[in-house]
């Protein structure tokens, strides 16, 4: 039962943030886009697991029951889907090359090798557009003609290097 409640309630935090995710990027795209994210998929969370375990530790006297260990490990698989969700991302948000060729051979159907011709939004055009979205949300600076990871860019590339790293994805792959 501690399994199956561990589940539903990963199941529900992660349903709060895809609809939030959703509904704000419908209405209007957030500014800060990191903060944000940090904010309604991690902070927010959790504080509501956080503040339901006290509460529950203030009526229960603190006993690491199967009710506590459910919430943690609901706590724990929550953040496993908010990871899988940021690695899936980009493919999701159709900004990977390989989709767009997968996309590309469905719309058109077989196509002799070497002859993919597709659509403006790829290649430069991709690059273009992934780099202006990279210099507006922050993570890089244009200085003269030089690009500049600032601290927040070196942060986030350092990071997702730990993470390919531990989970030995080699360099170039994926996506």
């Amino acid at each position: 039962m501690c399994g199956l409640t561990s589940l539903i309630i990963a199941a529900s935090l992660f349903s709060y943030a895809l609809v939030l995710h959703v509904v704000t990027w419908r209405s209007r795209p957030p500014s800060r886009y990191l903060f944000w994210f940090l904010k309604y998929w991690a902070v927010l969370p959790l504080l509501a697991v956080g503040a339901y375990l006290t509460v529950d530790g203030f009526l229960r006297g603190f006993v690491l029951g199967p009710e506590t260990l459910a919430w943690l490990g609901g706590l724990l698989t929550y953040l496993a889907l908010c990871a899988c969700f940021i690695l899936v991302y980009p493919a999701i948000s159709m900004s990977s090359l390989s989709l767009e060729i997968l996309h590309y051979l469905r719309r058109h159907g077989p196509q002799p090798v070497g002859s993919l011709h597709l659509p403006t939004q790829t290649g430069a055009a991709m690059l273009e557009a992934r780099r202006d979205n990279l210099l507006k949300s922050g993570f890089f600076e244009a200085n003269g003609g030089s690009l500049i990871l600032t601290r927040k860019g070196r942060m986030v590339a350092g990071t997702i290097n730990a993470i390919r790293w531990a989970l030995a994805i080699p360099r170039g792959s994926g996506g």
